[in-house]
């Protein structure tokens, strides 16, 4: 996009706002990392040492129950088409089905659930998770934090966490709607060396990286506050950053001007400035050739901003909520004291006996016999009142009361479980159903915001895909009407030029019991086979879907597990000018007897192209059978099946002229001839060598 530059009113309008919003999120920031600090068992109890402190976690297992019953798996996309004027009514179906496959396989590739668990994880202890939408581009041109590439696939949309200290928010932004937000700016440490090579940044040639920023505050002082005490891990990563001098970012999102503004921490003038990459455009052709871009109204992501915000809850005066763990800090704490100081009672006042000095004198091994006694030990005493237990060092009554109260307390605070637990006692079988009937509204309730997540997730994918920019060059996707049908193709930006609505089943992301969910799925299936109304093939999908079975294509007939039908797709895709993917453990003689360039010029597909459309066709299938024969040679070189017998592949010997090597020569060879021939035929040259 168009660079743009700002003059000095605007540069120091933006330099005082990311020092007023840190100064404003500093006291918040405190507090979230006390929380933390409780989290990971870094609390004090007045009148106790380190050592004497029972650190038990009540945070730990309602985190872990959390994560996994709301947000356990990915949620089932589902989308419905709106017709336009270049899509009719009669296309809405197939092209929703497009899209649902491409909305479910997106999420995957995008590996958002990792990103997303981490966000709930920011949520329950900051108020407010982040994750940050991107395009992760092809090659080595990549944006900071530089890891998009190696953490992220190639090519394609990337969803990331952004740690909830970096992320400063319009302090006017109501509670209830990011889009109100004039700006987002978002702090980013990275390495100065590998800044200073980024063509896209201005960096002063005087400006020499940490060391000339003698007034930045470091990030982990910053949202410790200055009584933050250091412990071993956060010295070694003040030492690592010290040692691979680390700069500080800020990246300004200006909504409201449809702006991207980076300045570095230490230098007045910004580094780079241009209109923001995500705001709409519209490709300009000239015929079927992409002449160029223009600018539209609005912006590809929801909102105008990349960042995605996971909260559970809201407040009137400000964006940033109380954390959930805040509700059960306190609680925590009583039950750490209150257990702590039990067992220091215990180990200050052990039990002993007491027993009478005449006693003593005239049984000379009494000590012995009652410290070494065991079970049913017979100790003969001359009065038994002279011996009896010191029963000193109770725990007080009223401290075990407290301790039961905030454990229910805390179970009220975050129940998300459907089962009854928690307070003591039997209840009834109407109680347990309350018991369970709040969990699981409460689970709903955090399941919708995920699903939220999700859906804007989505969304925006898709929003990208219409861009000419951020559509992949290589998103390769089942297009078939029905849901037993396998016929492959690269997406393009076409196939997503419509309206659509989105809804995703939060409830799928539920971890059910799968005797459950299969039961339900075979009376489902029981009920709808038959029926000339139900698509079929979708059911049969369903019901092997709920036994957790991950390739249900490769179930079908005609899909990836048949041989004869690959080779068809692959053959298919080669036509359209695509190299299908070579891997491990496909049979690679099939392959190359059924995909040479003799196959390929006598498909009616390839005769009716141009003659230089026919030499690239060729080019590719040479190709593709030279990695088949790369594959093979890998095998052979391995040894093939191992072992003391001689290495095969499909029953074929490997070290054998007649057998597989032999054939591989000779198909090679007439691979090459075929190609050369057909090749120089078509073009009119004498010869090729490829």
């Amino acid at each position: 996009m168009a660079d743009i530059k700002l003059n000095n009113k605007e540069r120091q309008y933006w330099r005082t706002t990311i020092d007023r919003v840190q100064r404003v999120m500093e006291p918040k920031h405190k507090s979230w990392q006390k929380l933390l600090a409780s989290y990971e068992l870094k609390m004090d109890i007045p009148g106790l040492d380190k050592d004497e402190i029972i650190h038990v976690s009540r945070m730990y297992p309602l985190v872990r129950q959390i994560l996994s019953s709301v947000a356990f798996h990915y949620p089932e996309v589902f989308v419905n088409a709106k017709p336009n004027a270049e899509r009719m009514a009669g296309e809405l179906d197939a092209i929703s089905l497009i899209m649902e496959r491409a909305g479910n396989a997106g999420l995957d590739l995008m590996g958002a659930k990792a990103e997303i668990h981490q966000a709930m994880f920011d949520a329950l202890f900051c108020g407010v998770g982040w994750v940050k939408m991107g395009y992760n581009p092809s090659g080595d041109d990549s944006m900071p934090p530089y890891v998009t590439n190696d953490a992220f696939k190639d090519d394609f949309p990337c969803v990331m966490r952004v740690r909830p200290f970096n992320v400063f928010v319009d302090p006017k932004c109501p509670p209830q709607n990011l889009g109100y937000a004039e700006y987002i700016i978002e702090r980013i440490e990275v390495p100065f060396d590998i800044l200073k090579g980024d063509a896209r940044y201005k960096i002063p040639k005087d400006f020499m990286g940490a060391s000339d920023t003698p007034n930045s505050t470091d990030s982990v002082l910053l949202n410790y506050g200055d009584d933050y005490d250091a412990e071993d891990g956060d010295e070694n990563l003040q030492g690592a950053k010290a040692e691979r001098d680390i700069v500080v970012l800020y990246e300004v999102h200006d909504r409201l001007n449809r702006r991207l503004i980076t300045f570095l921490d230490g230098h007045e003038k910004e580094i780079h400035s241009e209109t923001h990459p995500f705001v709409k455009t519209k490709a300009m052709y000239q015929g079927e050739d992409l002449v160029g871009l223009e600018e539209s109204p609005g912006f590809i992501m929801s909102k105008g901003f990349q960042y995605i915000p996971i909260k559970f809850d809201t407040v009137e005066s400000s964006y940033f909520p109380e954390p959930p763990m805040k509700y059960i800090e306190d609680l925590q704490n009583v039950i750490v004291e209150s257990m702590s100081r039990r067992v220091d009672i215990l180990r200050r006042f052990p039990r002993v006996v007491w027993a009478n000095e005449t006693e003593l004198q005239r049984n000379a091994n009494l000590v012995d016999n009652v410290r070494d006694a065991k079970d049913g030990d017979v100790i003969g005493l001359h009065d038994i009142s002279s011996i009896r237990e010191a029963n000193w060092g109770q725990v007080p009554n009223d401290q075990l009361g407290i301790e039961s109260d905030a454990r229910n307390y805390e179970e009220q605070s975050l129940h998300v479980s459907d089962l009854a637990g928690g307070s003591e006692g039997r209840k009834t079988a109407t109680e347990s159903a309350l018991i369970a009937s709040q969990g699981s509204l409460n689970r709903q309730w955090m399941q919708s915001k995920i699903a939220d997540v999700y859906t804007t997730i989505v969304g925006n994918m898709f929003r990208m895909f219409q861009d000419v920019r951020y559509i992949p060059n290589n998103f390769m996707l089942n297009v078939a009407k029905d849901a037993a049908g396998m016929e492959y193709r690269v997406l393009t930006s076409q196939d997503f030029n419509f309206d659509f609505i989105l809804d995703l089943d939060a409830g799928s992301m539920h971890p059910l019991v799968e005797e459950l969910e299969q039961e339900n799925s075979i009376m489902l299936y029981d009920r709808l086979m038959g029926n000339p109304m139900i698509d079929q093939a979708q059911v049969t999908r369903d019901l092997i879907k709920s036994f957790r079975k991950r390739s249900v294509d490769k179930l079908f007939k005609g899909a990836d597990g048949d041989l004869n039908a690959l080779i068809q797709i692959e053959l298919s895709l080669m036509l359209q000018g695509q190299m299908p993917p070579v891997e491990e453990g496909m049979d690679h003689m099939a392959h190359m007897e059924q995909q040479n360039p003799n196959v390929v010029m006598g498909l009616p597909q390839l005769q009716q192209m141009l003659p230089q459309q026919q030499q690239q066709i060729l080019e590719i299938v040479q190709q593709h059978a030279a990695q088949h024969e790369q594959m093979l040679q890998a095998v052979m070189a391995s040894g093939g099946g191992g072992g003391g017998s001689q290495p095969s592949v499909d029953g074929r010997l490997l070290n054998s002229e007649e057998g597989i090597v032999g054939q591989v020569r000779s198909n090679a060879q007439k691979t090459q001839q075929a190609a050369t021939a057909d090749v120089a035929s078509l073009t009119g040259q004498g010869g090729m060598t490829g």
